[in-house]
């Protein structure tokens, strides 16, 4: 055996020893201290939970999903301190009905109208005054009028501007063709330019941004959204769909509200599986009263968790609320492993602490190897760059580590009290009232006596043997000692019989359940077979490769859409808009910071650098695009007198001075009123830029890849011009996801390769040895891709759910995984035998493990979100490839290559090197032997030839003793001649 196997047999023989140890320890500290451990859980419990004050929630989306140390998310600090914050958009989007007809005709332009003076009746009173939109809308300045965009813009938002304008349709159409506006293709849906005919119109206010109006601003939303969305509102021949500013955040804490309600019945479920597998339904049998401290114990530790992650300023993020779903499964597995491994060490002869002590020696181990491997799992994830998957995993982690501690200090002492009542005979629930024991008595009587025959027979039988062997050493010994050794070995006897008959009694209080039988007599020698497990090598190899193969077809993609409950009026929205608006690409801004705007090669350079941007990859080349410094040169080159002017030979002003007063000159003439917002000054003195906008479009971009190519390309473009790379960027507000997208492939394989490894190592560690945490590592190996490559089944994308759930995959599989390999590794006999062992021991906790934490996600596929759908379809991959390689897979490869119990190495170990001592030992004895026998023939020779000649004594007495130093050998071999016959006569 090498001495690499010896090391880790060291090692392994420590560790589980050292666990088992401390565990028992643990144990009967708790069984002589459990009030004590319940009042110190409870509290420390309460101490945490206090944190949760301190918990601040984020609906942001840019502070949720993307990196923060991305070049969007610095664009876009750069953009609000330059040009603000956003407004808050109230918006309608207006179709005809029937669809389809076209909706630029005066009728519906008049009842467009009509939408629009609705709207600024819409009034709140917030202490004691009244806002209205025209009290809280954005403007340029305090002095114009509301930013506004539509199509009844081509008639300055005035009613009787357009009923003196307009006589019929074809006033309507000419008055739109004549107007200059840009993006109109996003104002009119499905608009036709030659025929002046669209389907679909858009009407946009904008709110100011400023924080001192949030709340009022979210007020009047609310009753702009009751008016035109809670009430049907309706325009005769016009279906109009209602958004708000605040509806987003509304719908989405609607649907994650809703389904924190799905916890209770989560909680429900979990308790109702708890009940039925621990006990039974009679007096004495019922614990529904634990599976209740199984809940509470659960529940405590996801609010420690919380608290914990609320004392650390973790911020809180939607996707945090699916952690107690994840967690309530989790934790139930514990429960089962402790409870089921107290039920087969109980030996009410016994007191309860022994009992617990024998329990946690065994169980826990299994469970600190689960509960690491999960924390560590859901750590390696809170390094992700993505707050959303971070936050998640932060509190996921907290909760389970929490959660483990209470399963060993809380509950673990309401077992102890449990056990306490059902001793006693008391009722479950209604522990104070004691039931008739009559029965018990009696079973207990006859129990007795069956014990006292049995006894009494193997007294006898004890006696029989003691005298037998007496009468046999009476023949060497004298009578005195033989009647000690008698007693001694008597008593030796006695506590044999006695230890086996104790654990007999334990074997048959341990009632094997169905599960249990079938996986031991059925399940476990099916899959031990040779043909079945070549089979189940094979396929699980196929299903490898085939896996690998799907997995590379994966598509990077996250829809907004997805986070919106189902039954959203916001839904309808959203594909109404894309059936008429989604050929419409998104605008990217050009956005240029402090430099010589007046210098003429700086304006060139300007110039050619939008127009380069506009004819680049993945750009609309039909909606060109819209340049303010543009406007302004051919602004001025129009001009009639330009004698104020201060212009060159080429219509640009001359100096810095006349730039600027040209320049206001221009902003305050209609209608290039609209590029005020695209200037920012340094000062309000107006007399220098500190940065201007620019955009163009994009072509619609209907892929993530799409978005990636585009944003990769228009950086490309900038980085590559005359213009200084930092004093120009480009910046639309879906780089923000595009970030995103473009990371989610590199953390998916970071991730993943990291909690592998963490499984490794842990399993490595904990299980004692580096094959088997091998074994460990090649299962979850597999489970991973297997889940990767069948999302493709299931119309599954890579998004930050998915990334979140393969690294949760990870936790949970090693978690079934470990407990199997665990105790086919601390059983005895060949490799099927300790698998199959295993299987009986650990199967039935694990299979209830996975089937109480599938109840707790399953009530997400009940939910009105389609990413919490995601959540269970994820889970459920997980579980049933979980189930099909934990009890098929893993077995098999254990059949195959399970290493020896650490502590079955060093037994061989020690007995080979006992060997080698004794071998040793009797080579000695051989050899001093023969030295002896030597010497004795030597003196032999001397005395015989000393009696025959006295006078020739010295010469032949120097002769012999030369003799041998001349001739050795045939001293060895007469000295190894008779150590032979010696030793055969012996044996």
């Amino acid at each position: 055996m090498s001495t690499i196997s010896y090391k880790f047999a060291v090692l392994g023989d420590k560790i589980e020893h050292s666990l088992e140890k401390g565990f028992n320890k643990i144990a009967l500290f708790i069984g002589n201290h459990y009030i004590l451990c319940i009042i110190v859980s409870l509290l420390i419990a309460g101490g945490l939970g206090f944190g949760y004050q301190y918990i601040e929630s984020e609906t942001r989306s840019e502070k949720i999903w993307i990196p923060q140390d991305s070049d969007a998310i610095n664009d876009l600090d750069y953009y609000k301190e330059n040009f603000g914050e956003e407004p808050r958009i109230q918006s309608f989007l207006i179709i005809t009905d029937p669809e389809k007809e076209d909706i630029l005709t005066k009728k519906y332009i008049n009842e467009m109208f009509d939408i629009y003076q609705d709207l600024l009746t819409v009034k709140i009173t917030d202490n004691g005054t009244e806002y209205t939109y025209e009290t809280l809308c954005n403007r340029p300045s305090p002095y114009q009028p509301c930013i506004k965009s539509g199509i009844l813009d081509v008639w300055d938002w005035s009613i009787e501007q357009f009923n003196n304008q307009t006589a019929n349709d074809n006033d309507v159409k000419t008055a739109i063709r004549g107007y200059f506006k840009k993006n109109i293709s996003k104002i009119i849906g499905d608009y036709d330019a030659t025929t002046v005919v669209g389907y679909a119109a858009t009407l946009s206010f904008f709110s100011t941004p400023d924080s001192d109006f949030v709340d009022v601003n979210e007020k009047w939303e609310q009753a702009f959204l009751d008016k035109f969305v809670e009430n049907d509102y309706e325009q005769d021949g016009l279906t109009i769909y209602g958004e708000a500013a605040r509806s987003s955040s509304d719908e989405i804490g609607r649907s994650i509200t809703e389904d924190l309600n799905l916890v209770f019945v989560s909680i429900g479920l979990i308790s109702f599986i708890i009940i039925v597998s621990l006990g039974k339904f009679d007096k004495r049998g019922s614990r529904i009263s634990l599976a209740f401290y199984g809940i509470i114990t659960i529940l405590m530790g996801i609010g420690a968790g919380f608290g914990l992650a609320g004392w650390s300023k973790i911020v809180d993020t939607p996707t945090v609320s699916v952690s107690p779903f994840l967690v309530l499964g989790l934790g139930a597995d514990a429960i089962f492993i402790f409870s089921n491994s107290y039920r087969k060490e109980n030996d009410e002869d016994d007191e309860i602490k022994e009992v617990l002590s024998r329990a946690l020696g065994h169980s826990g181990t299994s469970v600190i190897i689960s509960s690491l491997t999960n924390v560590v799992a859901f750590c390696i994830g809170a390094t992700s760059k993505l707050p959303g998957i971070s936050s998640f995993c932060i509190y996921t982690a907290f909760s389970i580590l929490m959660v483990t501690i209470f399963q060993i200090f809380f509950f673990c002492p309401c077992l102890v009290i449990d056990e306490m009542r059902r001793r006693g005979n008391r009722y479950d629930i209604f522990c104070c009232f004691k039931f008739d024991k009559t029965k018990n008595s009696k079973k207990k009587k006859n129990h007795n006596s069956d014990s006292a025959s049995d006894s009494s027979s193997s007294d006898n039988e004890s006696s029989s043997e003691s005298e037998s062997e007496s009468e046999s050493d009476n023949t060497n010994t004298s009578k005195k000692s033989s009647n000690k050794k008698t007693d001694k070995d008597q008593d030796k006897k006695q506590k044999k019989i006695k230890k086996k008959k104790k654990n007999n009694k334990k074997k048959d209080a341990y009632q094997s359940t169905l599960i249990q039988r079938f996986l031991k007599d059925k399940f476990g020698p099916f899959i031990m077979d040779d043909r079945v497990r070549i089979i189940i090598l094979v396929v699980t190899i196929a299903y490898f490769g085939v896996a690998i193969w799907l997995t590379t077809g994966l598509k990077i993609e996250f829809k907004y859409e997805d986070l919106i409950p189902k039954d959203s009026y916001l839904q309808d929205k959203l594909a109404k808009k894309s059936t008429y608006f989604g050929d419409v690409g998104s605008d990217v801004n050009l956005i240029t910071k402090a430099m010589d705007y007046h210098n003429v090669e700086t304006q060139d350079e300007l110039i050619e650098l939008i127009k380069d941007l506009s004819k680049s990859e993945l750009m609309n080349p039909d909606a060109g695009y819209s340049s303010w410094l543009d406007a302004f040169l051919s602004w001025l080159s129009v001009q009639a007198d330009k004698s104020n002017l201060g212009l060159d030979e080429n219509d640009r002003p001359i100096s810095k001075e006349f730039f600027y007063q040209d320049l206001q000159l221009f902003l305050n003439t209609s209608p290039n009123q609209q590029y005020q917002s695209d200037l920012v000054y340094k000062d309000d003195s107006n007399d220098e830029l500190n940065s201007a906008l620019m955009s163009t479009t994009y072509v619609p971009l209907y892929t993530s890849q799409d978005n990636i190519d585009a944003m990769d390309a228009s950086r490309k473009v900038v980085s590559d011009s005359d213009v200084q790379g930092e004093d120009a960027f480009v910046f639309t507000f879906t780089y923000l996801f595009t970030e995103q997208f473009k990371i989610l492939g590199t953390e998916l394989i970071q991730n993943v390769c990291l909690s592998l490894v963490a499984v490794c190592v842990i399993a490595t560690i904990l299980l004692a040895h580096p094959m088997t945490g091998f074994l460990v590592f090649l299962t979850v190996l597999t489970i991973d891709i297997a889940i990767l490559g069948s999302m493709r089944f299931w119309d599954l994308n890579i998004d930050s759910v998915t990334v979140t759930l393969v690294v949760l995959a990870s936790g949970l599989n090693v978690d079934l995984s470990s407990h199997l390999a665990h105790y086919s590794m601390i059983s005895k006999g060949t490799r099927k035998e300790r698998v199959i062992t295993g299987l009986d021991r650990i199967g039935k906790s694990v299979l209830l493990a996975i089937f109480s934490t599938f109840i707790g996600i399953l009530v997400l596929a009940f939910s009105g979100s389609e990413i919490f759908i995601a959540f269970f379809k994820m889970f459920f991959l997980t579980v049933v490839l979980a189930i099909i390689h934990s009890f098929f897979f893993l077995p098999v490869l254990m059949s195959f290559f399970l290493p020896q119990q650490p502590s079955q190495i060093l037994k061989k170990m020690n007995e080979s090197k006992k060997k080698e001592n004794s071998d040793a030992e009797e080579n000695s004895d051989v050899e001093m032997d023969s030295e002896k026998k030597y010497e004795d023939n030597q003196f032999k020779s001397i005395t015989l030839s000393s009696d025959n000649n006295v006078s020739s004594s010295k010469s032949k007495y120097n002769e012999s003793t030369h003799e041998p130093l001349s001739h050795p050998s045939s001293g060895s071999k007469q000295a190894s001649s008779s150590a032979s016959s010696s030793t055969s006569s012996s044996d």
